[in-house]
């Protein structure tokens, strides 16, 4: 049972409940609005029925079933508005609240799922602060995703944490069902999905049975609309457009060879799958965590998109001694997130999130943008915190690895000169290290 002072718990609560009511971004209202017309009855023509109102809706028929599901109370209170061309925009506070909720759902169902994954790890006590399930929880990325940029990412995290809690339960089939739903809501899960079924399984036959239930769910959804032009001509023109906003070729090169360096190592890993090691878990969450971080690097990320890989950072504090290193990176890595998206991203963040809240009428209209007072100047700076954020996990492990091997009696052996075994150390001049043979 996980317990804090009850000052703090109301801190918290206060501050989401803050964020949660002054700040929202105008996709969420697209998405929750669109998935009225499933409400409607347009079950088979989703796509065509919205392109008059909506233009176009980028995902997959699954988002938008959960908000249709979600929004079935307001339907039959008759708290749902006719939807027009000119009025989709315009949203009452009670469907804002109630779609937000939903994602605060999740949110909260995630947590829950992380501290279940510590639970099964059976991590020895670990202190309040450092708990996984916390760090997520109070994670500024987490609480930016979710409660001030208002997006849905948290869905696919929702159900890509479930599914690598039943991977950890060797509850395999489950496990690949669950990514399946996790990649159909946005296709980021497959980034990990290949590295953590490459750790369990070797055999080609049953990698390609993996594949195929990996994709499932998508090519299913796909092949509902598929005879919709509406459908077939956007359905991915959002991800190819994200795709083709990658840095340097040079660099999109080597983000490649490190991505096929995860896989490979992933598939030549031997070991027994047991927890008791705690060795295939920090492997999974590990190589979870960097294939994540190599996209970051890659493309010209979203603001939203870091709560995807927020709970791989705070699974890996379980295996890193100086977890404070990583949580001080967090704070610098959030500082120049805030300056990255008051300056790239001026559309979507700032007081355009605050018009978009519940209060928005009773908030007087402010004209300063944030990058008015966060320097562009400062900018490339702070991209490369941001990426020393995303790297920082990879260097903690390997620094604490090059530690123990400085630790080990071969090396001291060979390098240090001491005798094992025999109590005395002899200290050698580099000519002469072969006398610790004698």
């Amino acid at each position: 049972m996980i317990k804090t002072s009850k000052f703090r718990l109301l801190i918290y609560v206060f501050s989401l409940t803050l964020c949660f009511l002054l700040f929202k971004q105008s996709d969420l209202t697209h998405t929750y609005a669109s998935s009225y017309a499933y409400l409607n009855g347009h079950f088979f023509d989703f796509y065509d029925y919205n392109k008059v109102y909506f233009v176009r809706n980028d995902y997959l028929p699954l988002l938008y079933v959960f908000f249709a599901v979600w929004n079935i109370p307001l339907k039959l209170l008759n708290l749902l508005p006719d939807i027009t061309s000119h009025s989709w925009m315009i949203t009452t506070p009670v469907e804002m609240i109630w779609s937000k909720l939903m994602l605060v759902a999740f949110f909260f169902g995630s947590i829950v799922i992380v501290q279940k994954i510590v639970w099964l790890l059976e991590v020895q006590k670990i202190p309040f602060s450092a708990n996984p399930s916390i760090l997520f929880a109070t994670s500024p990325f987490a609480i930016f995703a979710v409660f001030i940029f208002s997006q849905y990412d948290v869905v696919g995290v929702f159900f890509s944490l479930l599914g690598l809690y039943f991977y950890f339960r060797k509850e395999f089939i489950r496990f690949a069902l669950l990514f399946s739903v996790a990649i159909s809501l946005k296709y980021f899960a497959v980034l990990i999905y290949a590295p953590l079924v490459l750790l369990i399984e070797k055999r080609l036959i049953y990698l390609v049975g993996y594949m195929i239930l990996g994709l499932l769910v998508t090519l299913l959804q796909i092949a509902m609309y598929w005879q919709s032009e509406v459908f077939s001509s956007h359905i991915f023109s959002l991800a190819m457009s994200k795709g083709s906003e990658a840095t340097h070729r040079g660099i999109a090169v080597l983000v490649g060879f490190a991505y096929l360096a995860i896989c490979l190592f992933a598939y030549f890993k031997r070991g027994t799958l047991t927890l008791e090691t705690r060795e295939w878990p920090k492997d999974a969450i590990f190589c979870s965590l960097f294939a994540y971080c190599l996209m970051f690097l890659l493309v010209r990320w979203h603001p939203q998109w870091l709560i995807i890989v927020t709970p791989f950072f705070a699974l890996a504090c379980l295996y890193l001694r100086e977890k404070n290193r990583l949580l001080i990176m967090e704070i610098i890595g959030y500082i120049s997130f805030i300056w990255i998206c008051a300056n790239f991203f001026n559309a979507d963040v700032g007081v355009n999130m605050l018009s978009g809240g519940v209060f928005a009428s009773y908030l007087p209209d402010v004209h300063r943008a944030a990058r008015d007072i966060l320097s562009p100047h400062l900018l490339s700076i702070a991209k490369l915190l941001f990426n020393l954020l995303l790297l920082s996990p990879a260097l903690f492990l390997l620094h604490e690895k090059k530690e123990n091997f400085l630790k080990h009696p071969i090396f001291k052996r060979f390098f240090m000169g001491e005798r094992i075994g025999t109590g005395r150390i002899a200290t050698l001049s580099p000519i002469k290290k072969c006398a610790i043979f004698d």
